[in-house]
């Protein structure tokens, strides 16, 4: 994480719970913000590197990496529509 006022990049852990709406969705079909990526998702306790076909599962910790704070919360309504 870098330490600006300005911050390049953000890093953020999202925790999915039972009735998230991305529970047992395709990471591809949730409509992501461009300028935001799950960069890993911690699943009992390994990390998995996901891509497109990735199943969101309930209890996933995601590693969203982003540009601005904007996005990160465009990501928490993509999982919680």
């Amino acid at each position: 994480l870098l330490m600006e006022d300005n911050p390049k990049a953000l890093i953020k852990e999202i925790s999915v719970t039972a009735n998230c709406y991305a529970v047992n969705k395709k990471i591809v079909d949730l409509g992501f913000p461009k300028h935001a990526i799950i960069a890993m998702i911690r699943r009992d306790n390994k990390y998995v590197t996901p891509n497109g076909s990735t199943v969101i599962e309930d209890k996933d910790i995601l590693v969203v990496l982003a540009d601005k704070q904007e996005a990160i919360e465009n990501v928490k309504n993509c999982l919680n529509k």
